[in-house]
């Protein structure tokens, strides 16, 4: 038992320091964050999947961002009237309710699933992020980026990170707490409005409609 306080205790600076520059990253770039910590990418793994309060906290944080992105994308559509961020957003939030304009493939032959793809290989984009931009489109991750994911990172072992104070590694990760709750806290009063708004815009367009042909 006091083997396991002491682990866990000493798990939890990286935690935080790997939190901290998760957050900060604006590409959601796992790797970078692990190589902040001063961890590989198997113990970032093996977090997640054995300390629930990481994993929250993780989730949390993830999804802070992604509302922040999502509430942007619905600025730009509602208030900047976008066309482009309009029929994204049709074609998204809104295709249960039959913005479609049409049947189209499906899994991983979907279009967006191939372009991502095609990312990953010209190394404009990282598989974290192609994951997240997939699972956003509703669409089932490809084996191979599940197999990228997974597999052990063998050129990133544990490393020294450049030395911080307890308090200030605190005070940042409080900061970023913080900031997630903040986040969830205006975008979630925002959202039904927003919503509201999206569906009047798109009364006016002539290219998506309820039940699109």
């Amino acid at each position: 038992m006091a083997h396991d306080k002491v682990k866990k205790g000493g798990a939890a600076p990286r935690q935080r320091k790997f939190l901290c520059a998760y957050g900060e990253s604006s590409t959601f770039n796992i790797s970078e964050a692990c190589k902040a910590a001063g961890i590989g990418r198997r113990t970032f793994y093996n977090w997640l999947t054995d300390d629930s309060k990481f994993k929250t906290d993780f989730e949390e944080l993830t999804e802070s961002r992604l509302d922040a992105i999502e509430s942007a994308l619905h600025s730009r559509a509602v208030i900047e009237k976008d066309t482009t961020a309009l029929i994204f957003l049709a074609k998204t939030l809104l295709k249960d309710r039959g913005y479609i304009e049409g049947r189209g493939a499906i899994g991983e032959n979907a279009p967006i699933v191939r372009e991502v793809i095609d990312e990953v290989i010209a190394g404009s984009c990282t598989v974290e992020m192609a994951a997240l931009r997939i699972a956003r489109e509703g669409k089932p991750l490809p084996k191979v980026l599940e197999i990228m994911l997974t597999k052990p990172d063998l050129g990133n072992h544990e490393e020294e990170s450049p030395p911080i104070s307890d308090e200030e590694l605190e005070e940042k990760y409080q900061a970023a707490l913080r900031q997630v709750a903040e986040q969830r806290d205006k975008f979630v009063p925002q959202r039904r409005e927003e919503v509201v708004a999206l569906k009047e815009v798109l009364r006016d367009q002539d290219s998506f409609k309820p039940g699109g042909e």
